[in-house]
C-alpha cells in the first residue's frame, strides 16, 4: 500500500494564544505571535508535529521548537484514539507524575483535552537526540541502558500504583482479562490481514496462536507496579555519543501491571533473535540487580518464569494493534517484524507450554 502525505487538520483550540498560555507558566511575560508546524514521527494513535513558534518583539526567549501531539486527521483514526483514552493518560502522566520521578522524559510545556475528543500535548523537542527504530532494533548496550531506565519507574511505584493513588492509569491485567474472550477472533483477523506475509515463526504456532493469547490474557499476575505498557526502542531517544540515560516517550499506555512484561516486551521486540538469545539472561539479571539495589528482591527463578510468560505480551501487541490502527507501509513492516521476534522468543523460551499448562 502506498504512503500519502498526511493531511494537517489541527484542533481549533491550537492558537498562538493557547501556546502562549502554556509557556507563560514557565517563562514570565513570554509572547507568541505565530507558529508553523511540520509532521514528524510515525505515530499510529496520535498525530505528531514539530512546532516552531514565532515570538513577539521584546518577548523573552522561549523554546526554538517543541513537539505537538494531537488527534489524527482521519476520522477512523480519531475514533480509535478517542476510544483508547491514551491522550488523557499521557497528559496526566506529564502533569502529575513526570516531575516526581527519577526518570528521563521530555519537559512538559502544557496539555489539554476536550469532551469532543480534541486534545493537545506540548512537550520538549528531543533533537538532537536520536529516536530508536523498531525495525532496525536496538544494540545490546542500548538495551541495558533502557532496562536501567524503566527499572527507575518500576521501583518508584512497586506495589503502590493502586487506584487510590493513581486512579487515572490503566489497569493492565483487568484490560487483558476483558480482551481474552476476543483473542481468537483478533488472531484470525491478523492472519487474514497479512495473508501471505505472516512470518513462519508465527505460522508455526498454528492453532495455538489464538489459544495462547487467550490463556495469557486470562491470567492474574500478582507482582504489580507502574509500567510503561509499550516499552520498545521506537519509544526511546538516545543522546548522541555515549550516555548512561535514555529519554522515554509515549506515556499513553502507563498502567498498573506486571513489571516483567515491560522487560520481556522490550528485549523480545527490540533485539534481533541472535542478540536476544545471547544476552537475555544477563539483561534480566541486570534488571533484578537494579531492583535489589533499591531493596526490592525477587526470587530469580520466579522472575525468569514470569519473564518467559510475558514474552506473550509482545505477540498480543503485534497481533492486536495492526488490526485496530490505520495501515501504513512502515507500520505493516514494523508489526510483522515484531510478531516474528516475539513468536521466536516464545518458541525459544517455551512460553507457550508454560502458559497453556497452567
Amino acid at each position: 500500500m502506498s504512503e500519502t502525505t498526511p493531511t494537517i487538520e489541527l484542533p481549533q483550540m491550537l492558537t498562538p494564544a493557547w501556546i502562549q498560555t502554556q509557556l507563560e507558566r514557565l517563562i514570565a511575560r513570554i509572547r507568541v505571535a505565530d507558529f508553523t508546524i511540520e509532521p514528524v514521527g510515525a505515530g499510529q494513535i496520535s498525530a505528531t508535529y514539530r512546532l516552531t513558534p514565532t515570538y513577539a518583539a521584546g518577548s523573552p526567549s522561549g523554546p526554538r521548537t517543541m513537539i505537538l501531539k494531537c488527534p489524527p486527521s482521519d476520522a477512523g483514526e480519531r475514533a480509535v484514539a478517542q476510544g483508547s483514552g491514551s491522550h488523557v493518560v499521557e497528559i496526566r502522566f506529564y502533569r502529575e507524575l513526570a516531575s516526581k520521578l527519577d526518570l528521563t522524559v521530555p519537559k512538559y510545556f502544557g496539555g489539554e483535552w476536550l469532551e469532543n475528543g480534541d486534545y493537545l500535548l506540548l512537550i520538549e523537542d528531543g533533537a538532537p537526540a536520536i529516536a530508536g527504530d523498531q525495525i532496525e532494533g536496538s544494540t545490546v548496550d542500548q538495551a541495558a541502558i533502557a532496562i536501567e531506565e524503566i527499572a527507575r519507574l518500576h521501583i518508584a511505584y512497586w506495589g503502590a500504583a493502586s487506584a487510590d493513588r493513581l486512579p487515572w492509569v490503566r489497569r493492565r491485567v483487568a484490560e487483558w482479562n476483558r480482551t481474552s474472550p476476543h483473542a481468537r477472533m483478533l488472531s484470525e483477523r491478523f492472519h487474514t490481514q497479512y495473508e501471505g506475509r505472516v512470518p513462519d515463526s508465527v505460522l508455526r504456532l498454528g492453532d495455538r496462536h489464538g489459544d495462547l493469547l487467550e490463556a495469557y490474557l486470562a491470567k492474574m499476575w500478582t507482582i504489580q507496579t507502574l509500567t510503561h505498557g509499550d516499552y520498545r526502542v521506537d519509544n526511546l531517544m538516545f543522546a548522541p555519543g555515549s550516555s548512561s540515560r535514555v529519554t522515554v516517550l509515549d506515556w499513553g499506555g502507563a498502567a498498573e501491571g506486571p513489571p516483567l512484561a515491560d522487560i520481556a516486551y522490550f528485549v523480545g521486540g527490540s533485539l534481533s533473535a541472535e542478540q536476544r538469545r545471547s544476552t537475555e539472561h544477563d539483561l534480566v539479571r541486570h534488571y533484578l540487580d537494579r531492583l535489589a539495589h533499591d531493596g526490592i528482591r525477587l526470587d530469580p527463578e520466579r522472575a525468569w518464569e514470569e519473564y518467559r510468560a510475558h514474552a506473550i505480551s509482545g505477540l498480543v501487541m503485534s497481533t492486536f494493534a495492526p488490526v485496530a490502527v490505520k495501515r501504513t507501509d512502515r507500520g505493516d513492516t514494523m508489526f510483522l517484524t515484531m510478531a516474528d521476534r516475539y513468536a521466536t522468543q516464545i518458541t525459544d523460551l517455551g512460553s507457550d507450554e508454560l502458559v497453556l499448562k497452567r
